[in-house]
């Protein structure tokens, strides 16, 4: 902990493990097997001998250290997972080396990913915890007798009716136990069905690069009860007082099963496991997420029958299709947060461990809706949220939709007073798609821009076969030396963007392909486009920015033109061009603008009206367009902008920088962290050629030059270069007390 930048100073001199990046290992007992060089097929056991073990698992781990590394993110082996004696008895001996070797010990919940399956366990004599989908079909019938298959994948029907002259007749008990619906037409007709089946094939559960293997309901608390009483109570059983040893739990990538994805790459498809075999054709339908209960919980949420509306989430484009599909997404997304992540995190709170780990499709919106509901809410219920980095190419990640997985990542930790988030590094998708293993340089730059946008504590996944063993600790003492700027201290940020869930709760509509923005309406088509401009564009003017959701701008203390959420106070409010607001976000917003608050929103304004008042009609509910339009009128505060126009040179006229840079900031990143006797100012150079800034800043007290490439402290008189994929802290204090080194 550091609170003041004296403080700091001395992590940034000599970086501790608590500031270092882990390695993430899989098993400590295959690293003893390829260390002792013993081949996959044969037969190993661990040595019986306690000390032998003991000095043979710190032999392993004591490289882990000299590399640099602050500690691993670890779990029982995977052979006979959870289930093998021996690997129990390495797992537990290898806890109590990392304790005598200084090193931080993480616990990985699951054989391989998604998080959830504990590799099968939860499902075995528990098939009814599965993921459930429900899928419609509509089928043209003639007059006459009309039989009809069930699905692949079908456990029940929800709904069957036939529409015959715009009427319904209701053929749910039509159905019999198979699944096969009967009845005789009087007259040509429509037949829809709604029904469960599985959320297995063509989802991630088959489309992961890990195993073919079915998976939990995250929507169902038993599902996830039972996820925590075999891995996560199995873990604290077995470590009893050692449990104390365990900083963290990770969990990887859960999801509905409620999207289609991409076949796996052709590399990695020959290493899949097998656990559940998957259908080689399967009914592709459009499909949402399912509890059996779901109706019910619905009426109960909103005061209204979901069956008769069922159409409306497949299809629809009026006022009332829009407010039910952002209704029952609304309620899915709550299911979920409460049921896994705070279903989770919770029992764990009572033994002190936080819960970390990353949610599935973080980098897009339309993703967000179909596989997470509402990403948010998910991290922000974690007590270490995290996100998943798949590309070590600085420029990759500040020019792509991971720019935006990093920002709600540290987004919902900021809403919520948390500093600490998680980034799970590799260069998966560099390699994937053809390129070379990415150099020290480049991760180097990764990770100084990650922690730009607001990231402190990496779990890597990254490769070191044939990297010099110095270069790795280099980085790894990089690292140290710039995250403790992040983690402690607090983040300032002038800019609250709202975060356009609803939007993609309102419109999105499933698919029967591989899901992408091309499939949904617009304005939900080029949100994510939008978000990337927007954050961009703030960035290369440092101005720093937090992605706010409806709740905590509901929740925000509102005073003379200033919104504050935990520790984050805003001075302007910026609203992605064809965002939805609900009933509740317009009173939030209309009393930010009374209050003087400053607010710029992007054309188009979206004229889709919504409540979030359960059972309350759509009569006089406002639109964002006339919201908008209403307070623009009334108040010079309230702005409407084009993102073709110039809105960054507005915006860096209406808000307060404490830095400005002049030069080439195209690919430059600065963070702003403050502590009780100054600010320090992390600047990153994403782009592998050398810049040269002009730095203009409030001249009070004095400022120094950290370099954490090389550990050095100087003075600093404005000028500031920076070379290729490297960074620069700023430190501006109002006393020192020490002289520089």
């Amino acid at each position: 902990m550091a609170e003041t930048t004296a403080e700091l100073r001395d992590l940034f001199i000599e970086p501790p493990a608590s500031t270092r990046p882990l390695a993430i290992v899989h098993g400590l007992g295959a690293m003893l097997r390829r260390r002792a060089k013993i081949p996959p097929d044969v037969n190993w056991s661990p040595p019986d001998d306690i000390s032998l073990l003991h000095d043979n698992l710190s032999d392993a781990l004591a490289r882990i250290k000299e590399w640099g590394f602050g500690g691993i993110v670890t779990n029982v082996g995977w052979r006979n997972y959870l289930r093998d004696e021996d690997e129990w008895r390495i797992f537990l001996e290898g806890i109590r080396v990392c304790k005598d070797l200084g090193l931080r010990v993480w616990i990985y919940d699951e054989l391989g990913y998604p998080s959830g399956a504990a590799g099968g366990l939860v499902l075995e004599g528990h098939p009814e915890l599965e993921a459930e989908v429900l899928v419609r079909t509509a089928t043209e019938a003639s007059a006459g007798q009309v039989c009809l298959r069930a699905p692949t994948g079908w456990r029940y029907v929800v709904r069957a009716c036939a529409v015959i002259n715009s009427q319904l007749y209701d053929l749910t008990e039509n159905v019999d136990a198979h699944g096969t619906l009967s009845w005789v037409a009087p007259e040509p007709c429509i037949i829809e069905r709604y029904d469960v089946r599985s959320g297995f094939d063509g989802t991630h559960a088959t489309r992961n690069v890990h195993a073919y293997r079915r998976y939990i309901n995250v929507l169902d608390p038993k599902a996830v009860e039972r996820f925590y009483d075999v891995t996560y109570q199995e873990y604290i059983n077995r470590l009893g007082q050692d449990v104390r040893l365990i900083e963290a739990f990770f969990t990887d990538e859960p999801s509905f099963m409620a999207a289609y994805f991409p076949d796996i790459p052709e590399q990695y498809v020959a290493h899949l496991r097998v656990d559940d075999e998957p259908a080689e054709e399967f009914d592709r339908l459009p499909q949402h997420p399912w509890r059996r209960d779901f109706p019910e919980c619905f009426a109960d949420r909103y005061h209204y029958d979901l069956l008769p509306n069922l159409a409306s989430l497949f299809e629809g484009e009026t006022d009332k299709d829009c407010q039910i599909r952002h209704d029952f997404h609304q309620l899915a997304s709550e299911m979920y947060a409460d049921a896994f992540f705070r279903g989770l995190q919770r029992p764990l709170a009572e033994h002190g461990i936080p819960l970390s780990g990353h949610v599935l499709a973080e980098e897009s919106v339309v993703q967000h809706v179909a596989s997470e509901g509402n990403v948010m809410w998910n991290l922000m219920e974690m007590e270490k949220p995290g996100i998943d980095m798949l590309t070590a190419v600085p420029q990759n990640i500040l020019s792509t939709y991971s720019l935006l997985t990093c920002k709600y990542g540290s987004s919902s930790a900021h809403v919520c007073g948390r500093n600490d988030i998680m980034s799970e590094v590799s260069d998966y998708s560099d390699r994937t798609h053809g390129q070379i293993t990415t150099s020290i340089y480049q991760r180097l730059g990764a990770l100084a821009l990650q922690c730009a946008l607001g990231i402190t504590t990496f779990t890597s996944y990254f490769g070191w076969k044939g990297m010099d063993p110095e270069d790795i600790r280099r980085l790894m003492t990089f690292c140290g030396r710039i995250q403790p700027a992040v983690r402690f201290g607090t983040h300032v940020a002038p800019v609250a963007v709202l975060y356009p869930i609803r939007t993609a709760w309102a419109q999105y509509v499933p698919t029967s392909e591989v899901l992408s923005a091309d499939s949904q309406p617009e304005p939900l088509a080029s949100m994510d486009d939008a978000l990337l401009r927007i954050a961009r564009g703030l960035l290369r003017n440092q101005i720093d920015f937090d992605f706010v959701d409806s709740r905590s701008l509901q929740g925000a203390d509102i005073q003379s033109g200033m919104l504050s959420i935990a520790n984050e106070t805003y001075e302007l409010l910026l609203i992605p061009p064809g965002t939805v607001l609900s009933s509740t976000d317009i009173k939030s917003i209309n009393r930010f603008a009374e209050s003087g608050g400053r607010i710029l929103a992007f054309q188009p304004l979206s004229e889709i009206p919504l409540s979030d008042i359960a059972g309350k009609s759509l009569s006089g509910i406002q639109s964002a367009c006339e919201v908008i339009g209403d307070l623009s009128a009334r108040f010079d505060t309230v702005m409407v902008e084009s993102l073709q126009n110039d809105w960054q040179g507005l915006v860096r006229d209406l808000v307060a920088r404490d830095l400005a840079l002049i030069g080439d900031t195209e690919w430059v990143v600065v963070r702003q962290s403050r502590f009780a006797d100054g600010d320090v100012f992390l600047v990153v150079n994403a782009s592998d050629e050398p810049v040269s800034l002009e730095v203009h800043m409030e001249d009070y007290g004095s400022c120094e030059l950290w370099n954490p490439t090389d550990g050095t402290v100087t003075s600093f008189s404005g000028k500031l270069f920076i070379e290729g994929y490297c960074a620069r802290m700023i430190v501006r204090r109002r006393s020192f007390g020490h002289e520089y080194n």
